[in-house]
């Protein structure tokens, strides 16, 4: 067994680990008809999600191996606001679900990819429309916001990135897996466009509804910050946390990658209930001799910083 030693690392601000586990490719254009279709083949280990809009798709590894494109093909890019949307799995082993239509979320299809069975499998499934809606849905504006249109201060693909930061930061800190956006739109109540804001219901132990803010860097389209509040005034996550965790399993990556390993992926990241300034997880990680798992606990300091990590092969 490999002896791996608590390393003291400087506290830095650290790119998220998600970067390496996300794909985008634009549409291979092909035919023409009386109707819009797409085709997308992806390889899948475990759960990925497909996130399409206009011409260009995006693959993201939930869980599992990196998940990987084969094909995406279209005859004409999909309106922001498609008429009769269809969605239909054509192969594979595993489930294949239409998590959100584009029709309500800003123009912007995503397709939940789940294979359970252990090892890697190919997926194929077909999106199909017909015209164009007009803009976006509820009367061409962004949902809860109809005065906002395309070429307005915030992009569907700005939308779906605060949603995606949503979904990821009440997956890690309020163990949520799956939650349903009831309502997206731009925050208008603090004089600028360049905050998101809106509502989702998750299920625990019941049903739970939470409010969200995403502050925008509108020159750049990325998420600066995102604030998770429950509906009626209770306690939403710590602040911050998110970004902390992110830090310790950049962290580790960093540390793994120096002994020699690849492809790292991690099964759990968490905040120790035991100890308030720590986070723990698991990762798996390959070398030339294949496979490793390991467990791993980053300490953190009073400002947010990684003070010191240690990564054990189990």
């Amino acid at each position: 067994m490999r002896a791996m030693t608590t390393v003291v690392l400087a506290a830095a601000v650290l790119l998220p680990v998600y970067a390496q586990r996300e794909e985008t490719r634009r549409a291979s254009m092909r035919g023409g008809g009386d109707h819009g279709k797409c085709t997308i083949e992806v390889n899948v280990d475990d759960i990925a999600e497909v996130y399409i809009s206009g011409d260009t798709a995006r693959l993201r590894t939930l869980s599992g191996s990196r998940a990987e494109f084969r094909r995406f093909e279209c005859n004409g890019p999909m309106p922001p606001n498609p008429v009769d949307f269809r969605f239909s799995g054509v192969d594979g082993r595993g489930r294949q679900t239409l998590q959100r239509d584009p029709r309500q979320n800003g123009g912007v299809a995503v397709v939940r990819i789940e294979d359970k069975d252990g090892g890697r499998e190919g997926y194929t499934f077909d999106i199909e429309w017909r015209g164009d809606g007009g803009g976006f849905p509820g009367g061409g504006g962004i949902p809860g916001r109809p005065g906002l249109r395309p070429g307005d201060d915030l992009t569907p693909e700005t939308i779906a990135a605060c949603q995606d930061a949503v979904r990821d930061r009440a997956n890690r800190e309020l163990g949520f897996r799956e939650i349903n956006f009831l309502q997206t739109g731009v925050d208008n109540g603090r004089g600028r466009r360049d905050f998101v804001s809106g509502t989702f219901e998750a299920r625990r132990a019941g049903r739970d509804q939470y409010s969200y803010t995403c502050s925008v860097d509108l020159s750049t389209g990325r998420i600066r910050n995102v604030d998770l509040q429950r509906a009626g005034g209770g306690p939403g996550p710590g602040p911050g946390a998110g970004d902390v965790v992110r830090a310790c399993e950049q962290a580790v990556v960093e540390r793994l990658q120096g002994d020699g390993y690849s492809a790292v992926t991690f099964r759990g990241s968490n905040m120790d209930s035991r100890r308030a300034d720590y986070v723990v997880g698991g990762a798996t990680a390959r070398d030339r001799y294949g496979s490793s798992n390991f467990d791993f606990s980053c300490a953190i300091g009073p400002r947010g910083g990684i003070r010191s990590v240690e990564v054990n092969r189990r």
